[in-house]
């Protein structure tokens, strides 16, 4: 038996079976993608679930952190799929010297401490594999790909980007 912690989300299926619906509010720049509020009281709902093999998650906020705590109480690994550059996403949706100065570093912070607390991680490509060791994350974590093709982007060295386009080499 599988049980799904998700956000509620105004297209949900009253039927479903084993899904418990936390409260969740629309999302500004993807409607039919509900963000979940923190969850408040975790014990109460932790004594709801029966113990599974496994916790596994997928969103590194409000759920993410319930997640770790919620293996932690009942004793089980954790599991993380990596699909999302965040750092990425969060500067194409915030003014870039905002980001610098009051998201990027709590959010990398707030990774860094998530990732580090959860038993393994699964990254879809290796390039994302190396992100996450990039920033730290101590954690084993297994390259499995979707069904698309992965793609690696090589690491190029930024004064040979800048002369092969003809920018100036004293550019940051």
């Amino acid at each position: 038996i599988v049980t799904v912690i998700a956000p509620k989300h105004p297209h949900q299926n009253p039927a479903e079976e084993n899904i418990i619906r936390i409260p969740s509010f629309s999302n500004p720049f993807s409607p039919d993608y509900p963000l979940p509020f923190p969850i408040l009281n975790p014990d109460r709902l932790i004594k709801t679930i029966d113990k599974p093999d496994l916790v596994y998650y997928h969103h590194p906020f409000m759920i993410g952190n319930f997640a770790i705590k919620l293996a932690r109480e009942l004793r089980v690994p954790s599991v993380f799929t990596y699909h999302s550059h965040y750092d990425t996403v969060a500067k194409s949706f915030i003014p870039l010297h905002l980001y610098n100065l009051f998201v990027q570093k709590p959010l990398l912070t707030h990774l860094r401490n998530l990732l580090n607390h959860t038993t393994h991680i699964i990254a879809l490509t290796e390039s994302s594999r190396l992100k996450l060791v990039e920033i730290d994350i101590a954690t084993p974590i297994s390259v499995i790909p979707t069904i698309r093709n992965p793609m690696l982007i090589p690491r190029t060295d930024k004064s040979q980007l800048k002369s092969k386009y003809g920018f100036d080499p004293n550019l940051p």
